[in-house]
């Protein structure tokens, strides 16, 4: 990744930097691509750090990885067990 991640208070991590909009997922696009309500995705994405927060003209939103989401399809998979 080119730029470094910060921290804020909530620890939650805010990107830096600008990404390509092809190499992020958005929130509610993240929830469709799994099959899960967006609370859900949220919670499983609190408790394991994945995803970060950015800033956009529709206010702050989860955005993720294709990686994070593999990730986090693995966890909510494993949880349903």
């Amino acid at each position: 990744m080119d730029g470094g991640l910060l921290s804020n208070h909530a620890g939650v991590r805010k990107l830096s930097v600008v990404r390509n909009a092809q190499d992020r997922v958005e929130e509610q696009r993240a929830a469709v691509l799994l099959g899960l309500p967006t609370a859900e995705l949220r919670t499983y994405s609190l408790a394991s750090g994945l995803g970060h927060l950015e800033s956009g003209d529709w206010g702050e939103q989860m955005v993720f990885t294709y990686e994070e989401l593999r990730r986090l399809c693995l966890l909510a998979a494993q949880s349903s067990k």
